[in-house]
């Protein structure tokens, strides 16, 4: 619940339960949602393999390393994929930053060094990627530009609920 407005429109803060903060944030899924993520999750499993698609589900949200591991290849893919014109967008500048992260985290003791199963995933993903147009490139970065302003717009939303 958000926080009585003063005068100036300034929110006070309020307490709330972990669970209202919870669903503000992350509103349950309806059936067609839940359908959806589901039918996505089963597409990277088969044409990004089973880390990929473990990373979408959430489940790995236990196992940091193990994320980070499925996250690395799909990320340098996303990069590579993105080409020239695109390599100082907003989106690579945040993938190149998250994959210094990831390669920080990995090179760390628990990271377990992970260069042998580092690249494992980014395969089929740079296979697929290798394989289209670019009017298919385009169409591509064009999806995936609506899919990160819809989502932005609905973490603004969220973000708004809560304040």
């Amino acid at each position: 619940r958000a926080g009585a407005a003063t005068g100036g429109g300034v929110p006070l803060p309020s307490l709330t339960s972990a669970r209202a903060l919870l669903d503000a944030l992350a509103p349950p899924l309806s059936r067609d949602e839940e359908l959806y993520a589901l039918s996505l999750v089963d597409l990277l499993k088969s044409t990004l393999g089973e880390e990929a698609a473990a990373l979408a589900a959430g489940d790995l949200s236990q196992d940091p390393v193990a994320a980070a591991r499925a996250a690395k290849p799909i990320l340098a893919a996303a990069l590579e994929a993105q080409g020239p014109a695109a390599a100082d967008s907003a989106v690579a500048r945040l993938a190149r930053a998250a994959l210094q992260l990831l390669e920080t985290v990995d090179a760390l003791p628990f990271g377990g060094g992970g260069r042998a199963g580092a690249d494992r995933g980014a395969d089929p993903l740079r296979e697929v990627l290798a394989g289209v147009s670019d009017t298919e490139r385009a169409v591509l970065q064009e999806e995936l530009d609506r899919l990160a302003g819809r989502l932005r717009e609905r973490l603004e939303e969220r973000l708004a609920a809560v304040q």
